[in-house]
Parts: structure tokens; C-alpha cells; sequence
């Protein structure tokens, strides 16, 4: 072959590889519960630096930055696993609200099977928690939460 058909025939893959590309995205499904696993990661991560301004802003109740300020405290390297690893599980709205159960592979001293739930006020694009709870901190569960 000549470097001509060559070059022909690299342009044509190069196109076809990005027509597959095109095409399998155009049909993925986006994850439902991607904004409220953002909000409780971010929101974790807040807590662990301290910021109260920002745990502040993003709750609805008093009760998720004592508990994410507490779980900090008690099971630090827990919470940054969290923070690194945490998500979708599974969601349910409830009117303008939303609980979500998530999940972390390879968080020491959790499973996976249950790692987090969370109790959002659904405001759109910037929900709020109204509960946090994890069975791997807390000895009860946060009434209104699915665990």
C-alpha cells in the first residue's frame, strides 16, 4: 500500500472512532442521584476542614453539622473515605425533599452496603440536608432516614 491509502484509511478509522464514541454517550444514562452524592461529599469535606460557614449554608436543620463535625471528631479517616469514595446507592423523593442511601468501596470499618444516608431539602441545583446518619457511626438511626 501506498502511504496515500494509508493515510486514507487512518482517516476513515480515526472518523469511525469517533462516531462509536458519539453514538455510546448519546445513550447513557445519566446517574439521578449525582447531585445530592456532590452535596453530601462536598459537605463532608467541609466538615472535616472545619468550615462552618459552609456547613452552615448547605443545611436545612442543626443536626447535620453536629453529626458531620461529631463523625469527624470520632472516625476521621472514615469520613475521608467518604469524602474520597462516596456513591449513589439509591434515592427517593418525597415531595421537595430527597433521601438517598449511599455508598463507599474500601472505607475501613464500613460497609458498603450501607454507608450514608442523608435527608435533603430539594432546592434544584443547591439542596440542603435536613439528616445525616451512617450505622457506622451512629448507634441509632436518624428517624426519616432509610436505614
Amino acid at each position: 500500500m501506498d502511504r496515500e491509502r494509508i493515510a486514507a484509511a487512518g482517516v476513515v478509522a480515526l472518523f469511525l472512532a469517533f462516531a462509536v464514541i458519539a453514538a455510546s454517550q448519546r445513550y447513557t444514562v445519566p446517574d439521578p442521584w449525582k447531585l445530592y452524592v456532590t452535596t453530601v461529599r462536598e459537605y463532608m469535606a467541609a466538615g472535616m476542614r472545619g468550615d462552618s460557614t459552609a456547613l452552615a449554608r448547605h443545611s436545612a436543620t442543626a443536626q447535620p453539622p453536629a453529626w458531620v463535625l461529631d463523625a469527624t471528631r470520632r472516625q476521621r479517616a472514615m469520613v475521608a473515605g467518604w469524602v474520597r469514595g462516596l456513591r449513589s446507592g439509591t434515592g427517593q423523593r418525597r415531595g421537595d425533599t430527597v433521601a438517598v442511601l449511599l455508598w463507599a468501596d474500601n472505607v475501613m470499618g464500613c460497609s458498603h452496603l450501607s454507608s450514608v444516608s442523608a435527608l435533603l431539602l430539594n432546592h434544584s441545583s443547591s439542596p440542603r440536608l435536613l439528616a445525616i446518619s451512617s450505622p457506622c457511626v451512629d448507634r441509632r438511626a436518624v428517624p426519616g432516614l432509610p436505614w
